[in-house]
């Protein structure tokens, strides 16, 4: 009894079209095809067919049962011991095709989007006010007390922001003070000057950290890509600085937020004055 496969939705170039057939001895082969940009469901069909048929393992011809749909009818050589004989088409896209998925969280009260997600379940839905998702064949609900962890992972929280005080003022950047009530650390801290092939860049640990009347504060280290690095190398300066905040998983499980920030900085001498 041959198997009969029918291919539906035009493959595009870079896909990759296998055929695996199982004959009655158990015996497995595997045929793949590489789409290019201009075959046709006919051209793809004649590819595995001569792939197949070269093998001289199989026997593959144009499909006969439906005559309005392209397809194979492929039966076996060797052996004529249906019970285990078995097959599979399958269809990989190419991967310079997909997108990566994103999980997008909207705002009802204020009708706007409030950014991204790490987490990326299957599906969602609503039972009354519970709000339920699905992942790995699971159901999860989410009404749980921890912060920020999703199907079993704890994530850490980050916001990246931009100072640009007075856009047009060379500045030297001081330090930093966070209005939250759990210190934000910042790994990844750049400013618009050249260094090294590369951009001035720096980071502050929890460590670099004082609660100050109430408030966190941070003066800012050196530039880790110029001599000297992070302790002894160049004063951050600069139009601009970009600095990434992260509450670690650590402390992102209860109940963390960032209210405000405040940028010191000093003003350059060679600035324009009018």
């Amino acid at each position: 009894m041959p198997f009969v496969f029918t291919i539906q939705n035009v493959p595009v170039g870079g896909d990759v079209v296998t055929l695996t057939m199982t004959d009655g001895n158990a015996v497995q082969r595997e045929y793949s095809y590489t789409v290019l940009g201009s075959d046709t469901l006919q051209n793809i069909s004649n590819g595995i067919k001569a792939l197949v048929n070269a093998d001289v393992y199989f026997t593959a011809i144009d499909q006969t049962t439906y005559p309005s749909q392209v397809g194979l009818e492929v039966s076996q050589v060797a052996t004529n011991n249906y019970a285990l004989f078995s097959g599979s088409l399958f269809i990989q896209i190419n991967p310079f095709l997909l997108s990566p998925a994103y999980t997008m969280a909207f705002d009802e009260a204020n009708n706007a989007f409030e950014g991204e997600r790490s987490y990326q379940p299957e599906n969602w839905c609503c039972l009354g006010t519970l709000l339920v998702s699905f992942k790995n064949g699971q159901c999860w609900t989410h009404d749980s007390s921890v912060y920020n962890n999703f199907y079993g992972i704890q994530y850490e929280s980050s916001i990246t922001g931009v100072f640009n005080e007075n856009p047009l003022d060379k500045k030297t950047f001081m330090g930093i003070m966070e209005v939250s009530n759990a210190i934000w650390d910042c790994p990844a801290i750049t400013t618009n000057i050249p260094s090294t092939n590369t951009v001035q860049q720096s980071n502050l640990i929890s460590q670099d950290f004082a609660l100050i009347e109430g408030q966190y504060n941070a003066t800012f280290l050196r530039d880790i890509n110029s001599p000297g690095g992070l302790i002894n190398g160049d004063s951050l300066k600069g139009v601009y600085m970009i600095i990434q905040f992260r509450a670690q998983a650590s402390i992102a499980n209860v109940y963390t937020y960032l209210g405000l920030l405040k940028m010191r900085f000093t003003d350059s001498p060679l600035n324009i004055n009018q």
